[in-house]
């Protein structure tokens, strides 16, 4: 292997951390035959737990549903129980030998199936954990590592379901209905459910597994109630187990005094609701879940990621709601979409719409907006010096009553105090693309519901490699953005690691302000300074256009590589002319559309976020643009 070959390959190993984010009836020999090759279409294998519950057939049927929409054959296999550990780890095993694109594992466990994900690793099949969480330390012990992970936040499922009971009755004696022991999701509805109880004076007289069975739950419900004649109470991890505790509460002609909460929001739970049986369920989304990771999958495919031991898989929680007597009228007859009487109003304020960038993330907003029958106000500032500008902005739009807020903070720390008025006003927050100070707004005491951005570690990476891969060891310079923003640091420190790994020397990185015409004076002194220089990494287009301007004007067009970042359409034709080298594109319409949707289920779902709450996060992929492939992305 040739030392430009080796060295390309230690950089993209360093450096391409990348994160993302049915045709046919399961069986029990589902994984016995390889998937048939229809020319280029993709071939993905999802391995639920089991068809028995309706919450995975609902899971199933969004997988399909998702992979439908975007062409993709798929094979949604299950168990036949959730005893089948190891099982479920043979199909997995051999599902990973047999040349799927990409696979998605409901684990029956968090650790039974690490073995089969390993395997999938092993052969370059990005892999999703739908659901039930893999043990992060067990799968990183064991050398295995996925791409994605959707679920619900079940610790607040439990806590959510225990809130009702409290509500509606004073502190007492109640019982919690457990799912399988260890099992990650039970245990964490039963977390929920336990804190919340005993911060609110209940006593907890028991809590024992009912392994998610009715039948069990139906006998361990009716011990209980002969123990505990005084009970006010039972919440249930899943509505199956709680069908069968409320049957044991009629049995004992205690209908009127013992409530009965469940979770999962399966069809016979909405029904005993409405029938003034169950007091009310916790209706989780889990076709939203498989559609999730369904897309999760197919953007690692599409962007070539297989995951690795060092990246940070994709997440996202998907919403839950409480189902009462009071809502569940709009649930029963199957429709889960909750009316709106007036069209939902949010505002969006975005660093500057003098960058082709935001525009295009104004766009995505506006799109999704449309599309959702949302009333969207995207505002922005004249440049990205107006720190206190874009805060007493956002300020304003705390007090005015939008029912979202979406903010693309000019610092980390700038627009801290609006998402807390935010906060305090219970409007729900996302952040798009520059990241907020997670210690400083927590300290503030604020908290945002959700996050999209690129992973700009790795686009600076990316930048770096192209240049590396068609240089040799010499010097480059990099130039920065303004000093101190999130982004363009992380997009500087990609390129640096991937630099000094490749044995190059970085005679200059200097920032100039996101601004073209800095950017050309500064290059242009760069030059001057370093004559030998080989190439420029370029934090976003705008400059790298001017730097661009430098080299030409010093005549030195053939011997400097100049690597710009953003994909604005300027750069693309840039490229396309021969001028600037490449571009790293980001896809900056895709997270606005990305945040809008964050935004638009926390709203649904009535979750204005917490301290406490982890926010959904999602990285949105980006794409080398070099004479390639431009043609693809010019007119």
């Amino acid at each position: 292997m040739g030392k430009k070959k080796f060295l390309l390959i230690l950089v993209i190993a360093m450096m391409m951390t990348t994160v993302i984010t049915g045709c046919s009836t399961p069986s029990s020999d589902a994984t016995d035959e390889a998937p048939a090759s229809d020319g280029e279409q993709l071939s993905f294998y999802f391995l639920l737990k089991t068809l028995s519950n309706p919450h995975w057939v609902a899971m199933k049927e969004g997988i399909e549903a998702a992979a439908a929409d975007a062409g993709v054959e798929v094979y949604v296999d299950a168990m036949n129980s959730e005893d089948e550990l190891s099982g479920q780890l043979d199909k997995l095993l051999t599902a990973a030998g047999q040349g799927y694109d990409g696979i998605g594992i409901a684990p029956i466990s968090p650790t039974n199936a690490i073995e089969g994900v390993v395997a999938a690793n092993n052969n370059g099949i990005p892999v999703v954990d739908l659901d039930e969480k893999i043990d992060e330390a067990e799968l990183t012990a064991a050398g295995g590592y996925i791409v994605g992970f959707a679920t619900t936040d079940n610790v607040q499922v439990g806590g959510t379901g225990a809130a009702y009971i409290i509500e509606n009755t004073e502190p007492g004696q109640v019982a919690i209905i457990e799912g399988k022991a260890g099992n990650a999701s039970g245990e964490d509805r039963k977390q929920g459910a336990e804190e919340a109880f005993l911060a609110a004076g209940y006593e907890i007289v028991s809590s024992q597994p009912a392994d998610w069975d009715r039948n069990k739950a139906l006998d361990v419900a009716t011990n209980i109630i002969s123990q505990y004649p005084d009970l006010k109470a039972f919440y249930c991890a899943n509505d199956t187990m709680a069908l069968g505790v409320q049957e044991a509460v009629e049995n004992a002609g205690l209908a009127d005094q013992i409530m009965v909460v469940g979770t999962d929001g399966i069809p016979d739970a909405f029904t005993s609701v409405a029938e003034g049986r169950m007091s009310a369920t916790v209706a989780q989304d889990p076709a939203q879940i498989g559609v999730v990771c369904f897309n999760m999958l197919l953007e690692a495919v599409q962007a070539g990621n297989a995951g690795s031991a060092d990246a940070e898989p994709a997440f996202q929680y998907v919403d839950s709601i409480l189902i009462s007597p009071e809502n569940v009228g709009e649930y029963v007859e199957g429709d889960v979409e909750v009316e709106e009487t007036e069209p939902l109003s949010f505002y969006f304020l975005l660093k500057t719409l003098s960058n082709p960038h935001w525009v295009a993330m104004k766009e995505g907003i506006e799109a999704a907006a449309a599309e959702a029958g949302v009333d969207v106000y995207v505002d922005a500032m004249n440049s990205e010096d107006e720190l206190s500008g874009q805060l007493d902005k956002l300020l304003t739009a705390a007090g005015q009553g939008y029912d979202g807020i979406g903010i693309a903070p000019i610092s980390p720390t700038n627009a801290i105090e609006g998402v807390v008025a935010a906060n305090a006003a219970g409007i729900p927050v996302v952040d798009l693309d520059e990241k907020i100070d997670a210690d400083e707004l927590a300290a503030a005491g604020g908290y945002i519901v959700g996050f999209a951005t690129t992973d700009n570690v790795q686009v600076g990476g990316t930048g770096a490699a192209y240049i590396i891969e068609n240089t040799e060891p010499g010097q480059v310079a990099i130039i920065e953005g303004k000093a101190g923003n999130a982004s363009g640091e992380d997009r500087k420190q990609g390129a640096e690691d991937a630099f000094l790994a490749a044995g190059y020397e970085i005679v200059s990185s200097q920032p100039a302000d996101w601004d073209r015409n800095k950017a050309l004076d500064v290059a242009t002194n760069i030059i001057s300074q370093y004559p030998d220089l080989e190439a420029f990494y370029c934090a976003n287009d705008t400059m790298a256009l001017g730097v661009q301007e430098a080299v030409e004007n010093a005549g030195l067009a053939d011997q400097i590589m100049v690597v710009g970042t953003d994909g604005i359409p300027d750069a693309f034709i840039s490229v396309a002319d021969g001028r600037m080298a490449a571009t790293v594109a980001q896809d900056p319409a895709q997270i606005g559309v990305v945040c809008f949707n964050m935004l638009l289920e926390a709203v649904q779902a009535g979750n204005a976020g917490s301290a406490d709450a982890e926010p959904a996060f999602q990285y949105v992929d980006s794409v080398l643009i070099s004479p390639e492939n431009v043609d693809q992305y010019v007119e």
